[in-house]
């Protein structure tokens, strides 16, 4: 069965999952939210590199669309974050919501 999540939508598995659209990679990338164990899963909107949590890279990413994905940053803030998961890097506990901020501010 297909079907098409929508941003904030809930999820009901795993103790509840929300659905956050963090374009800018890609038009339609989605980050999750684990309610349970407060992960926040963004796949390719943020980065570790060098044990830091990094933004989006601007560098591999067509015109227009670095702006679109920091502005997808912005929604992460939302949310009580003990844990980041990215798909380059792994996982990210250091302090994860003042970094989303520290990305921000720049």
């Amino acid at each position: 069965m297909d079907t098409t999540l929508t941003d904030n939508q809930e999820l009901p598995f795993c103790g509840g999952i929300t659905v956050i659209h963090t374009p800018g990679h890609t038009p339609g990338h989605l980050s999750l939210y684990h309610q349970k164990s407060k992960t926040l899963i963004v796949g390719d909107a943020m980065n570790i590199m060098d044990g830091k949590l990094m933004g989006p890279r601007k560098e591999i990413l067509e015109e227009g669309d670095y702006e679109i994905a920091m502005d997808s940053l912005k929604k992460l803030l939302k949310f009580d974050v003990k844990n980041i998961v990215t798909y380059h890097g792994g996982l990210y506990t250091n302090k994860p919501h003042e970094s989303i901020e520290k990305k921000l501010i720049k």
